[in-house]
């Protein structure tokens, strides 16, 4: 009687996880996380990994702020956000951060990223009008 009802709490289980494996393949770690509290699953007790994740400069954040707007619906290669990136920077006078630090700033910002065909894309953001 009661290996029944464990089976179905298991299922659910599963069901939950794929959820938030596949929030995390498509908003990165912070939708995963979201998505995990908004289904009930309990408060991880570790963080989840930030190794990946930097704090945005205060040059990174005027330029989020000056130059992308979020967009569900829309995703950026990474490359031509950093060209963007560069090409600001020149015009600004700012010293210009390398790629990998640019991209873990930006994920830092809670910029979502996903991996597609081995090019990283950016997701929920476009270029402001």
């Amino acid at each position: 009687m009661g290996g029944s009802n464990d089976e179905a709490s298991l299922d659910s289980l599963k069901l939950k996880l794929d959820l938030v494996r596949e929030a995390r393949s498509l908003f990165g770690d912070a939708g995963a996380k979201r998505v995990w509290l908004q289904i009930g699953l309990p408060e991880a007790e570790r963080p989840m990994s930030r190794a990946c994740v930097t704090p945005p400069s205060n040059e990174v954040r005027r330029y989020i702020r000056e130059r992308l707007v979020a967009n569900m619906s829309s995703e950026l290669p990474a490359a031509v956000v950093y060209s963007d990136y560069c090409q600001w920077c020149r015009q600004a006078c700012i010293q210009i951060v390398t790629l990998t630090a640019f991209g873990k700033m930006l994920s830092g910002a809670g910029i979502a990223k996903r991996k597609s065909c081995g090019r990283i894309r950016r997701i929920g953001v476009a270029f402001a009008a």
